[in-house]
């Protein structure tokens, strides 16, 4: 759609980024395609390597850190596995 007022630039400015480009954006942002290419499999075996000292506390914060967003809502859902995986790594 072509924007024609100030106003329209304005509103889709503070809109902020479109939610099914904001995943790639941070990656891309943060360095992360960078990173994976320098540490192939660092990530995939740091999940693997079973529980960490820390795990009790991060099983126990997880279901604590957005129970209402609706991909975190179950206990062993995607969202929570998936933000595990990330603190645990």
């Amino acid at each position: 759609a072509k924007l024609t007022s100030p106003l329209q630039v304005k509103k889709r400015v503070r809109q902020g980024i479109p939610g099914r480009y904001r995943g790639m954006l941070w990656r891309a942002m943060a360095g992360g395609d960078i990173l994976e290419e320098k540490n192939k499999g660092v990530y995939r075996s740091l999940v693997l390597s079973g529980d960490s000292p820390w795990s009790g506390m991060i099983n126990r914060d997880i279901p604590r850190t957005f129970p209402k967003h609706v991909m975190f809502r179950d206990r062993q859902g995607l969202g929570q596995t998936s933000l595990y995986n990330v603190l645990k790594a």
